[in-house]
């Protein structure tokens, strides 16, 4: 797969943030590359009722003009507004990559995410593996995942079916610890 203008088209990667302005920085300058390509990039700010009170919706609004910015809800009401087209202009997305805000993410990996996710049956969710700068894999992938649009608007998140990436990797900012 070549890395097109068409290639990201379609992809909404979603990050959630509060009060983690240098995180936020790190991961949307990694975004940077993919959303040029046709990705959207959103950013859901806050905790329910509280925006976040450190500056970083200010400094994402000003660095990454790239981005949407959006008032954080409940967890099921942030995945609904994460599937819903965000504007009459734009049309809902076809794939939602949902990272955490300390995470970071290589053009080439998510490629390597939506050619595994294509494969897989309807009502998968691809779970990639989060490693950190000493290359260690970490345990757990709960930082990020991917899905069809279509399977979370059709069904509860939880419902399903959690696959590990045997591809695709994100990258944490620091080493993971045994324990």
């Amino acid at each position: 797969m070549a890395a097109t203008s068409e290639e990201f088209r379609g992809l909404r990667m979603v990050l959630h943030e509060c009060d983690r302005r240098a995180a936020v920085v790190r991961s949307l300058s990694s975004l940077r590359w993919i959303a040029q390509r046709g990705a959207e990039v959103v950013l859901f700010d806050g905790r329910g009722t509280r925006a976040s009170a450190d500056g970083s919706l200010e400094a994402a609004s000003s660095s990454f003009p790239f981005v949407t910015a959006v008032r954080a809800a409940s967890f099921p009401r942030m995945v609904d507004a994460a599937a819903a087209p965000l504007a009459v202009d734009r049309p809902a997305p076809q794939w939602i990559f949902a990272l955490s805000a300390d995470l970071a993410v290589d053009r080439f990996q998510v490629q390597a995410l939506l050619r595994e996710l294509i494969e897989l049956p309807e009502g998968s969710l691809l779970m990639p593996a989060i490693v950190g700068p000493d290359e260690k894999p970490g345990i757990g992938c709960g930082g990020a995942w991917l899905a069809r649009r279509s399977d979370v608007i059709r069904r509860p998140l939880e419902q399903l079916i959690a696959r590990p990436s045997r591809l695709g990797a994100v990258r944490a900012p620091q080493p993971f610890r045994a324990g």
